[in-house]
């Protein structure tokens, strides 16, 4: 097993955001765009790795204290050369330094976040997760009333874009955040060599443009299990709830710390999908039993009801 150690710095402003990339100079994904980082020396400390790798590749040299430690990244498959666990390193500067290109890389350069298109191994799965971090979900109070609509999107259809159009119409009072995120549940099925997360997050700013909506991209190819509890309760605001489609709504009693979850939720908005009305009804008030002061909404129907993410990824449903 291997173990490598990844620097992904942002230079921030008011205006402008930009990240340092290298272009790789040796296999694998030679020629294409990742960040400065690679293997770990014997017993050496992952973030003295980081630094050391960051001075060799692009002659910046940056500080142990400036450094955010993000998920390490260990799913099989992640490396073509076997398995490689690794450690990102997170840095935010106020500046752009000078930087040179050296050893590894046959260039180095600060690239605005809009220009990037698409990254060398996991690399746009660390790059949502560390653009979480810049635009911290958790740890900003929202001063309205916030809605979350979260799955894997995988991939976006009509049918998700009904649910925005449903909810905006009729509750423009409330924010909508967008929360893509990964399942470790679901069968993923990628049709392109290389899967980049951080394109796929471009994709969907892209079909969500014309929407007043929030995206948040920090859980966007996480690895692990990412219960919705585990970030639910810790969001500060006036008043809070989710948007779900009511095959979600059906099995909310059966997620982990529903709860907790159901206490901590002042709405919850309801999109139909495959139940009646009966047997919405039924779920309604079995829901309501955990929290009495909780707004259920049911939302009016649509024409994309039927349209689903699964049959679309196995061939058995055109967008």
């Amino acid at each position: 097993m291997h173990k490598t150690a990844d620097a992904i710095v942002f230079f921030k402003s008011q205006t402008r955001h930009k990240v340092l990339l290298i272009k790789r100079k040796n296999p694998p994904f030679q020629g294409e765009w990742a960040f400065p980082g690679g293997f770990l020396e014997h017993h050496e400390d992952p973030l003295d790795g980081c630094l050391r790798e960051l001075y060799e590749e692009t002659d910046l040299l940056l500080k142990k204290e400036q450094a955010i430690v993000l998920e390490v990244r260990q799913k099989s498959g992640r490396d073509p050369r076997g398995e490689t666990h690794t450690y990102p390193f997170l840095f935010i500067l106020d500046s752009c330094p000078p930087i040179k290109a050296k050893d590894d890389a046959q260039r180095a350069v600060w690239v605005d976040l809009v220009k990037i298109e698409k990254l060398a191994f996991d690399h746009g799965a660390i790059l949502c997760e560390a653009l979480g971090r810049l635009f911290p979900l958790l740890d900003t109070p929202f001063p309205t009333e916030v809605v979350f609509f979260g799955g894997s999107f995988n991939p976006w259809h009509e049918g998700h874009n009904a649910c925005i159009k449903l909810f905006l119409k009729a509750h423009q009072d409330k924010l909508l955040v967008i929360v893509p995120d990964t399942s470790p549940w679901k069968k993923e099925v990628i049709t392109e060599e290389h899967f980049c997360y951080y394109q796929a997050f471009k994709h969907l700013q892209a079909q969500l443009k014309p929407n007043e909506v929030v995206i948040y991209p920090g859980f966007y190819g996480k690895e692990n299990s990412n219960p919705t509890a585990n970030w639910f309760l810790k969001i500060t605001a006036r008043k809070k709830g989710l948007l779900v489609g009511d095959d979600q709504f059906a099995a909310l009693k059966k997620w982990e710390n529903a709860p907790a979850l159901m206490a901590a939720m002042d709405f919850l908005f309801v999109v139909p999908r495959d139940l009646n009305d009966n047997e919405r009804g039924l779920i309604k008030n079995e829901l309501l039993i955990m929290n009495k002061k909780m707004e259920i909404t049911i939302l009016a129907d649509h024409e994309y009801r039927h349209v689903s993410s699964t049959k679309i990824r196995n061939g058995h449903e055109t967008r």
